[in-house]
C-alpha cells in the first residue's frame, strides 16, 4: 500500500543520494548519514504504525512509551557500528550524529506538514511551524549527539560499557519522551524552552570544550 510516507521518502531522498558521488570524503559521509537519518524516520513510522495496529495503543500512548525507544534506537544503531568498527576522533562521529539527527528531522516534519497544514495556511499553522522547527528538530539532533557522546565516552572504560551506554540510552528516551508529553498537553509552548535551554548548554559545553582543546594545542 502506498502511503505519504512512502511518498515523501522518493521526493527527498534521492537528491541526496546522488549529490554523494559529486563530493569529497567527508562531504559524502555527512551525506549519507543524513540520508539514513530520513529513512530512519520513514522506517520508525512504519514500525510505530504496526505497534498502533496491533497492540491498540493510543498515539498518545504509542508517542510517549513505545515511539522514543524506537526512534532513538533506529538513529543511533549505524553511527554506533561506525563508532566501533572504524575509531574516528570523538568531534567526527558527533558531527555525523548532528546530521543524522536532522534528517530525521526533515523528513518528520515533512510528514507532519502534509497531515497538519492546510493549503491556506493561518497563524496557528505558523505556530505549528515554529513549534517543529525549534521543538522536534532540535530534539532529534540534540538526543543522538547526547546518546553517540555517552557511548563514546563509554568506549574507553570499559567497565562502563554496557551499563553505562545502557543508563545513556535511557536518559535519552526519557527527554524524547518528556518532550513528546509536553508537546501534546496544554504546556505546548513549554517544549520550545526546553528544547532551547538544551540546545544553549549543549552549545556551551562543546564551546568550552573547543577552547580548551586549542588551549592544549
Amino acid at each position: 500500500m502506498v502511503t505519504m510516507n512512502f511518498i515523501l521518502f522518493l521526493l527527498i531522498l534521492p537528491p541526496i543520494l546522488l549529490m554523494t558521488v559529486l563530493v569529497d570524503e567527508k562531504t559524502r559521509l555527512r551525506l549519507i548519514f543524513m540520508a539514513f537519518g530520513l529513512f530512519a524516520a520513514y522506517l520508525s513510522g512504519q514500525i510505530n504504525s504496526v505497534f498502533c495496529s496491533l497492540g491498540g495503543l493510543s498515539p498518545f500512548d504509542l508517542s510517549i512509551h513505545v515511539s522514543p525507544v524506537i526512534e532513538e534506537f533506529i538513529k543511533a544503531f549505524p553511527l554506533v557500528l561506525f563508532l566501533f568498527a572504524a575509531r574516528p576522533d570523538r568531534r567526527s562521529v558527533l558531527e555525523y550524529a548532528v546530521w543524522t539527527g536532522l534528517g530525521f528531522a526533515f523528513f518528520e516534519n515533512a510528514w507532519a506538514f502534509s497531515q497538519s497544514v492546510s493549503w491556506f495556511p493561518t497563524w496557528q499553522d505558523v505556530s505549528f511551524a515554529l513549534s517543529r522547527g525549534f521543538g522536534a528538530s532540535l530534539v532529534h539532533s540534540f538526543c543522538t549527539l547526547i546518546l553517540v557522546y555517552g557511548i563514546s565516552v563509554c568506549m574507553k572504560r570499559r567497565k562502563l560499557l554496557v551499563t553505562g551506554s545502557l543508563a545513556v540510552f535511557s536518559l535519552v528516551c526519557m527527554i524524547h519522551s518528556t518532550f513528546n508529553v509536553l508537546i501534546q498537553s496544554r504546556y505546548a509552548a513549554a517544549p520550545f524552552f526546553f528544547t532551547l535551554g538544551t540546545y544553549a548548554a549543549l552549545a556551551a559545553i562543546f564551546r568550552k570544550k573547543k577552547k580548551q582543546t586549542k588551549k592544549i594545542e
